[in-house]
């Protein structure tokens, strides 16, 4: 998963903005496919590829999970468009952590999210 996790984080830091070129649209697509079936397979628990986004100014700070421990969880950051990061994390040697409490609630509200609007949508 860690090797999957890696292609996804290369492929944002290349994307660069020239949107309306097909090889931004393909890989654009790539990306946002592999992070959806990461985050699929992680399920609605903080778990390794659990996919996991906070507010930040206009947009949002993407990460996905790494490893859960008790007090702290590992991230992989995505440096989508804006480039924003969530002020709640920090790097521990060469890992960017987060408190595990902080990550579980993440993942509570987007399951609550994704819940009301796919029930908007049946």
């Amino acid at each position: 998963m860690l090797k999957r996790i890696k292609e996804l984080v290369i492929i944002c830091e290349n994307l660069g903005y020239r949107y309306e070129s097909p090889e931004w649209k393909a890989n654009h697509k790539r990306l946002w496919e592999g992070v959806e079936q990461l985050d699929a397979e992680a399920g609605d628990a903080l778990a390794p590829g659990r996919h996991i986004k906070w507010n930040v100014a206009d947009g949002y700070a993407h990460y996905i999970v790494i490893k859960v421990g008790k007090r702290l969880t590992e991230l992989a950051y995505l440096p989508y468009m804006d480039d924003y990061q969530f002020p709640g994390t920090w790097v521990q040697g060469n890992k960017l952590m987060v408190p595990t409490p902080v990550a579980a609630q993440c993942a509570t509200n987007l399951n609550f999210w994704k819940t009301l609007i796919n029930k908007q949508k049946s």
